[in-house]
């Protein structure tokens, strides 16, 4: 499905139009250094969810995605790349929805059906039983010469180092949480954009408990 992105591809090598926004020597990260080592040494990966077992409040929930939209501020990716979460416990609403992260605040994105949040969202049924999920939506239309590999191999290491911050910062937490693949794409575009034209982007996803 992703052959729109890569047909073009040639070089596998070549500098992606989206690194030059990582410039910055210092340490790109919320979390301080003295605290980095320490906190990977504590992290571990949990997939054992249990709907009667969730931990998460709103004051984590926000603490996480705060981190998260720092992170992307320091590379200056902001323009392009949302946090997004699936609020399976509704911890915002009445409803199973969806959200997206606008500066301090969550905008709902769609509420979701009980099929898709039982069993299809996630390759994974295990995912269906956490709190939420934590995932990160490119918008691909601004992304204009978004035609090689080099550039979409960018989006999966950035998805993927969001998810291991986030996951590093529910270690600092004490919740128990885990990185995993992301969505289904089929089902992110029927449930989630409600067409089949590739708009945005959900790359990599993470999971608390």
């Amino acid at each position: 499905m992703y052959n729109q992105y890569v047909i073009q591809s040639r070089n596998n090598y070549s500098q992606s139009i989206l690194s030059p926004t990582i410039s910055s020597e210092a340490w790109p990260f919320p979390l301080l250094k003295e605290k980095f080592i320490n906190t990977l040494s504590k992290r571990e990966s949990f997939r054992l969810f249990d709907v009667s077992k969730r931990q998460l409040t709103n004051n984590q929930l926000n603490s996480l995605a705060t981190h998260a939209t720092q992170c992307i501020t320091q590379f200056h990716l902001q323009d392009l790349l949302k946090v997004c979460f699936i609020d399976q416990a509704k911890l915002l609403s009445t409803e199973r929805a969806v959200y997206i992260r606008n500066q301090q605040e969550w905008e709902q994105k769609c509420v979701l059906t009980n099929s898709s949040i039982e069993e299809s969202l996630y390759l994974q049924l295990e995912m269906h039983r956490a709190s939420g999920v934590f995932y990160f939506e490119w918008d691909v239309n601004r992304i204009t010469e978004f035609k090689r590999l080099i550039d979409y191999r960018y989006m999966l290491a950035m998805s993927g180092l969001l998810g291991h911050q986030l996951s590093l910062k529910a270690t600092e937490m004490e919740l128990r949480s885990t990185v995993f693949a992301g969505l289904t794409l089929i089902e992110y575009l029927e449930e989630l954009q409600h067409n089949r034209e590739m708009q945005r982007l959900p790359l990599f996803a993470f999971a608390i408990q």
